[in-house]
Formats: C-alpha cells, sequence, structure tokens
C-alpha cells in the first residue's frame, strides 16, 4: 500500500508549490484516494493538488482537485475531473459546495473507485459530488509531477493512497 502525508503548507504566490515526481501517484486503472484539511482564504477558481500540466485537458491523463470562492464558501469548481490515457475525461457538470466557509478549516478528498466506476468529491465527510467514471477505459498515470499550486489556502495533514478509502 502506498501512503504518501503532506504537512502544513502555506499558501504561495503563483507557480508550483509543492511538487513531487514519487512513483507513488501513479495509479494506473487502479482505486486511489486523497484526503486532508484545507484553509480557504479567498481567490477564485485555482487548482488544489493536481496530477497533470495546468490547463492539459484533451492532452494527458491524471487529475485534478479545483476550489474556488462562492458566496464566502469553499466549493469544488468545474475543473476538477479525471482523464485516462485513452483520452476520455470526466469533470463535474456544475460547481458544487464543499460544505464549509471561507477562513476555516475543512476537511476534503477524492476517493476513485474504478470497479464501481465512481469518483467521490467529499467535503467534511459528506458525499459533494459523485462522477460516473464509467467511461474510463485506460491509465490515469500523468508524466507530469503531482503538483500542490494555489495561492488562496493552507493545506494540512493530507494522505494520498493507492486504495479505495472507506469508513469501513
Amino acid at each position: 500500500e502506498t501512503g504518501v502525508s503532506v504537512d502544513h503548507v502555506p499558501p504561495h504566490a503563483g507557480g508550483d508549490g509543492l511538487q513531487s515526481a514519487s512513483a507513488d501517484f501513479d495509479f494506473g486503472t487502479g482505486d486511489f484516494s486523497l484526503f486532508g484539511w484545507i484553509y480557504w482564504t479567498s481567490g477564485g477558481n485555482e487548482d488544489i493538488l493536481r496530477h497533470r500540466p495546468a490547463g492539459a485537458w484533451g492532452t494527458e491523463p491524471g487529475w485534478v482537485l479545483d476550489g474556488g470562492n462562492y458566496a464566502n464558501a469553499m466549493r469544488f469548481e468545474t475543473g476538477c475531473g479525471i482523464e485516462d490515457d485513452a483520452g476520455n475525461s470526466v469533470n463535474i457538470p456544475s460547481r458544487v459546495s464543499a460544505g464549509f466557509g471561507l477562513n476555516t478549516w475543512g476537511f476534503i478528498g477524492i476517493t476513485v473507485d474504478r470497479t464501481a466506476d465512481q469518483m467521490i468529491f467529499w467535503g467534511n465527510n459528506v458525499a459533494r459530488s459523485t462522477l460516473d467514471i464509467s467511461s474510463l477505459t485506460g491509465s490515469v498515470t500523468s508524466t507530469s509531477d503531482f503538483i500542490w499550486q494555489q495561492a488562496a489556502c493552507y493545506i494540512d495533514a493530507w494522505g494520498v493512497w493507492n486504495r479505495l478509502i472507506t469508513s469501513d
């Protein structure tokens, strides 16, 4: 089992924040999960975590966890999604609340279950959006580094696993 953790990364001013070329993030056609704490301070639509080049939909497999501010609450943006190496992709169809306001800590994450064909976005332990990923037939492993790229939040105590994390 792969487990990678990230602890207390402060906001930064543009560019790539935390970056890793670890093979621990190469999930292929398997399940994966990532969870952690986030303190959203402001900002518009920005990547939180990604394993693909910025703005590369349609050109490379990978996934993105994207956040934004709407009505003083943290939300998952329409840039959230996943793409395989066959060019199949699925994105959140509309903005979804993460269930907590700005300038507070919230617990968010993603679970990807390739057997059940679901990608679930979690906010404060509630499933906020479930995507049907049955169109994904190939690998989601990106040739890009795993990157935290965010100027509008703090992150703390993040974990990334190459398996499905459940309440069991």
